[in-house]
């Protein structure tokens, strides 16, 4: 198997990548989510009706890669949605790109 070191999946420890990504993301908003949500195909639309305090390209977040999906915006939004905090992974990765 074939080390990637821009992508978590393909290290044998992801715990820095993993801290790495997480103080990208706090670096960039204090807000704290409550629920997460990773949207597919499809349900992209979902994410419309959130009310967003900062929204991250996966590609300016460390350990993210874009997504490779058409139809996957590959973001991280963070907001509401119906009075709750939530962070919502607009576009996911799959197993057969290699993550």
């Amino acid at each position: 198997m074939v080390k990637r070191q821009n992508s978590i999946a393909g290290t044998t420890d992801p715990r820095p990548l993993v801290d790495r990504a997480v103080s990208s993301i706090r670096s960039t908003t204090t807000f704290r989510p409550q629920i997460a949500i990773i949207l597919g195909s499809g349900l992209g639309g979902l994410a419309d009706r959130v009310t967003p305090e900062a929204i991250l390209p996966y590609g300016e977040i460390p350990g993210f890669v874009p997504a490779g999906v058409h139809g996957h915006k590959g973001q991280l939004i963070l907001g509401s949605l119906e009075r709750r905090r939530v962070l919502v992974m607009q576009g996911r990765y799959h197993r057969y790109e290699g993550h």
